[in-house]
């Protein structure tokens, strides 16, 4: 690989790592790089590359080149878009029964929507009604003592 083929290539590195070796235009290993497994980016190691020098990868790794040129269209003939399927199907029309069975249950649940709010408010009313009788009796409760403490002192004066 050269020096401007690393530009945007990448480097897949299987599970056990791999080399990078950078050659000398003479054919001596210059360097040799290390690679952890996984994905690299080719561009990362062209520091270690010098005008001339080349790049071979080792055992474990393989060098990916983007697609050169332009990428051109695919031509499709004229059945292509059609389906294999089953080419006579149409969509069903719903009947005028299924659309008036559609039309009552919506209804229905609008009207089961609106019950369900008047019930919670009713409940709501109901416990609200429940908190004002038990306010009322623990102060009627109070005043009752109270009565009845002020007889009890009335009689003990009389008496004495």
């Amino acid at each position: 690989m050269e020096r401007f083929e690393m530009k945007a290539a990448k480097l897949l590195v299987g599970t056990q790592g791999g080399d990078l070796r950078i050659v000398t235009p003479d054919g001596e290993i210059f360097a040799e790089i290390g690679l952890m497994p996984g994905i690299h980016e080719a561009s990362e190691y062209m520091a270690y590359v010098l005008p001339g020098y080349t790049v071979e990868v080792g055992p474990g790794v393989t060098a990916m080149q983007p697609p050169s040129g332009r990428n051109a269209p695919i031509k499709y003939g004229a059945d292509a878009y059609k389906s294999g399927a089953n080419p006579d199907w149409e969509p069903t029309v719903a009947t005028r029964q299924q659309r008036q069975m559609e039309m009552t249950l919506a209804k229905i649940n609008a009207k089961s929507k609106a019950l369900d709010k008047k019930f919670a408010a009713m409940e709501e009313l109901h416990a609200n009604q429940r908190r004002e009788e038990v306010i009322d009796d623990e102060t009627q409760e109070e005043t009752v003592s109270k009565e009845e403490q002020t007889e009890v002192e009335t009689e003990t004066k009389e008496q004495v």
